[in-house]
């Protein structure tokens, strides 16, 4: 069999048919009444013909931070080697996805207890009945979406996936420690190679870490983020584990702040028209992202009135933008009385 196919392939004279992705639903009877400390599935299989790779599902309640939630585990019980990308939701009665929806990918090797982790839900909001997560029969529906990637990841893949981390990095620190006046062309060149980098940013299969942003997934490369990201570099600076990528997530940034944060991690821009530039400041302070507060203060500064000026300083003293402050202070200053009355008015 061609190597560069997935495992799970049949073939004969006429060519070949390969499995593409799979879909479970795992129902369990009278939830709420039901001793949730462990939870095992049916056995299930995903393959072609004689060929499978077999599965269970284990749902575990615990206890995290005082909170009772509910964890799932995908758990490999045949020993064929696979790499694949599993998405695991709880259905509500709607059969549509709720809570969070996670986005996980592992190589399976051939140890019958390689397991994928994923904490799915806190159980006061799969019980409360005006959330109408379980079935009218009082059933748990559970989802498990699995689709097979084209081929293990190769010791050639990684070796060239750790070449370019620490290429692009290479890069970003020479730009920072670069003192000397660069011509505008040679300046060009330089953001044109930055642009080039973008690709990375959906390109999970060289990813070593998945953010989970409010049910959004979004990609990253270690090296990369510990030095762009003081916050990044102190967070997974301990962490040595290439085999599974790490898997962070993130609460206080909204999607579609958090795209243009990586955005500009990999590229340094945003493509933001300025109705981000609070959060993207905010952003940069909480993750360590000097240049990221920098860009964003200088839009706020452009956009700074006396209709918002309040806001602005309150901004400015909550992410320690000195500039925005001095600006929205001597405004302040210089037009009090008619701040006064807009404020007499509101």
């Amino acid at each position: 069999m061609d190597e560069d196919r997935p495992y799970l392939c049949v073939e004969n004279s006429s060519g070949n048919v390969c499995l593409a992705n799979c879909t479970f639903n795992w129902t369990i009877s009278e939830f709420a009444s039901r001793d949730r400390d462990q939870i095992l599935s049916p056995a299930f299989s995903m393959g072609v013909s004689t060929e499978f790779v077999e599965w269970r599902l284990r749902l575990n309640e615990e206890s995290v931070e005082g909170t009772r939630v509910l964890s799932l585990t995908l758990i490999h019980l045949t020993e064929t080697p696979i790499h694949i990308a599993a998405k695991i939701s709880i259905l509500n009665r709607r059969n549509e996805p709720v809570k969070v929806s996670r986005l996980l990918r592992k190589t399976y090797d051939d140890t019958a207890t390689s397991q994928l982790f994923s904490s799915v839900s806190d159980i006061g909001f799969v019980l409360d009945k005006k959330n109408e997560v379980l079935t009218k029969k009082g059933e748990l529906v559970i989802i498990c979406e699995m689709t097979q990637d084209d081929k293990l990841e190769t010791k050639k893949k990684q070796k060239i996936k750790t070449q370019l981390e620490n290429s692009y990095a290479a890069l970003l620190r020479d730009s920072a420690d670069d003192k000397t006046s660069d011509s505008v062309s040679d300046m060009i060149n330089r953001l044109k190679e930055f642009d080039k980098f973008e690709k990375l940013i959906d390109d999970e299969h060289y990813c070593n870490t998945v953010f989970e942003c409010s049910g959004e997934v979004f990609f990253g490369h270690r090296c990369i983020l510990m030095a762009r990201s003081t916050y990044f570099a102190s967070l997974l600076k301990d962490d040595t584990q290439e085999d599974e990528p790490n898997i962070i997530e993130v609460t206080d940034i909204k999607p579609r702040v958090f795209k243009e944060v990586i955005r500009f991690i990999y590229t340094g821009r945003v493509e933001d028209d300025g109705s981000m530039a609070k959060d993207l400041m905010a952003a940069g302070e909480i993750l360590g992202i000097d240049g990221l507060k920098s860009i964003s203060e200088q839009k706020l500064l452009k956009t700074l009135n006396v209709d918002n000026v309040l806001d602005m300083v309150a901004a400015a003293n909550m992410y320690k933008a000195s500039e925005l402050k001095k600006a929205a202070i001597k405004l302040l200053a210089s037009h009090s009385d008619e701040i006064i009355k807009k404020l007499d008015v509101n």
